[in-house]
């Protein structure tokens, strides 16, 4: 069916379909654009619909999607606000073109980062790091910067002051897909993980410094931090991908002896997005009680699994929201690439021995492995050990939608629908000549498993259920397998 949508001073046809779209008549200046990128489709997916539901009213118009897609969507529209920081392409310095068309279509930018506080090493390199993801002076005054934590905050404004009052401390949502009133979410999918695997232990790793997806080459390339001009973020870098490497065989070593030592076991590799899968399907090939896998995201994993193994990993910090019990391996090693956060959590194992112990005895069902050893540093760099990052982050939204723009102008459905079907055609023409530059048809590939594409069914599964949990209704439409939009009913 064919719907006609009236705007002011023109008028403008949609090819939507679904009959829960909202009504047919809307003015120009009517909605606020909300902008919420995906770069990681299994990292942050869901925490960005549980997200937009939260946000979702009337007056508001959100758009979940690809990075890139938002991108190209920008000119197209004036005012509102980006949550995210994907606007940035590359480590600092890096291009600020996306981040000037944003505010020349009048959004302002609520910065949010996916990695702002389980950093390897001591306090000086997380603050390396920290400046590499981002020059706050970058930011105009009426942007805001949401941080992980208060040490991410202080170290910010010691670089730009002039934000103090534009800066947040809220955590990640990511972290509070865990709590107990949100865990509905990955029900069925976990009950669906233990029919087909059984009993099972998962190890997580976060290895990618060692065995990137992008390749060898990549971590000696700028873009990782490698640089001949200075030696000393060269050797800094190396270092980081020495270290790394030697975690790598320990945890292969390991996985090996569990699988010999714990025949009636089932163990799940699960690797990061950004590692080769195809090593750990080599280097654990044919074990017949361990299976390599990475589908979906990782919430349904963590509470279907018996107990997680993990090596400085960010799922050790959302096993423990959940009240999964967690083995970290930790064998002898510098601080160089210790994640201390990570590693404070569950029982400590600096041996083999003492994991198969632990995994013998009672399965890590003890309280070490559900406790977690945190101090006053650890908070100061994870918000969400005390409270939901959720209500502060929507807060702050509230109040950039508040203090910006006045009238807004959102893109015709048709014109989307027509944006999806151009890339479309254009991607098709560039398949087939990709293959003949093989580095560059890795890397696309290495891409395309971060982001595969949105699944029509699931996202409105997904969507149904968050509807359930939160008690909210909204309305929503899957405009392409890199594009939802949603928005709140009533009004």
């Amino acid at each position: 069916m064919w719907v006609k949508y009236t705007y002011a001073p023109t008028r403008r046809w949609s090819c939507f379909t679904e009959a829960t779209y909202l009504a047919p008549t809307l003015m120009i200046g009517s909605k606020c654009n909300v902008l919420l990128p995906v770069e990681v489709i299994n990292r942050e997916l869901d925490t960005r619909l549980l997200l937009a539901v939260a946000f979702a009213e009337p007056d508001r118009r959100i758009y979940v999607g690809q990075h890139n897609v938002l991108d190209a969507m920008v000119p197209r529209l004036k005012g509102g606000i980006y949550v995210g920081k994907t606007l940035f392409k590359s480590l600092f310095p890096t291009d600020l073109k996306y981040y000037e068309m944003l505010r020349r279509s009048d959004f302002r930018v609520v910065h949010l980062d996916e990695e702002g506080g389980v950093f390897s090493g001591d306090g000086a390199r997380w603050r390396a790091i920290l400046d590499s993801r981002l020059d706050p002076q970058v930011l105009a005054q009426d942007d805001y910067l949401c941080t992980w934590g208060g040490f991410q905050q202080e170290h910010y404004l010691d670089r730009a002051p002039n934000l103090k009052g534009s800066t947040r401390v809220v955590g990640h949502p990511r972290f509070d897909l865990y709590l107990e009133e949100y865990r509905a979410l990955y029900e069925e999918e976990a009950r669906r993980l233990r029919e087909r695997h059984g009993s099972f232990v998962l190890v997580n790793t976060n290895l990618a410094v060692a065995n990137n997806s992008f390749g060898r080459e990549y971590m000696f390339s700028p873009p990782a931090g490698y640089d001949l001009q200075d030696a000393r973020r060269r050797l800094a870098q190396v270092g980081r991908w020495a270290e790394t490497s030697k975690t790598l065989a320990d945890i292969i070593a390991l996985v090996h002896r569990m699988s010999v030592e714990l025949p009636e076991r089932r163990i799940v590799v699960r690797p990061h997005p950004q590692e080769d899968m195809s090593f750990y399907e080599t280097a654990l090939n044919s074990l017949e009680n361990v299976d390599v896998v990475h589908e979906g995201p990782v919430g349904p994993w963590i509470l279907a699994a018996e107990a997680l193994v993990h090596d400085g990993c960010t799922t050790s910090l959302e096993a423990h929201f959940a009240g999964k019990p967690v083995i970290t391996f930790q064998t002898s090693k510098s601080t160089g690439s210790s994640v201390r956060i990570a590693n404070h959590v569950g029982l400590l194992c600096q041996t083999p021995e003492e994991v198969l112990n632990a995994l013998q005895t009672d399965g890590g069902m003890h309280g070490e492995a559900l406790a977690g050893r945190f101090d006053d540093v650890d908070r100061s760099l994870l918000a969400n050990l005390d409270g939901a990052a959720l209500p502060r982050l929507m807060a702050v939204m509230q109040e950039a939608i508040e203090h910006g723009a006045t009238e807004y102008l959102d893109a015709a459905a048709s014109d989307l629908k027509w944006m999806e079907a151009r890339r479309r055609l254009v991607e098709g023409v560039k398949s087939p000549l990709r293959r003949a530059f093989p580095k560059r048809h890795a890397r696309h590939r290495a891409f395309m498993d971060l982001f595969y594409g949105f699944d029509r069914n699931l996202i409105n599964r997904k969507l149904a259920l968050i509807q359930e949990i939160l008690d909210k209704e909204i309305s929503s439409v899957v405009v392409s397998d890199r594009l939802v939009v949603i928005e709140g009913v009533g009004g």
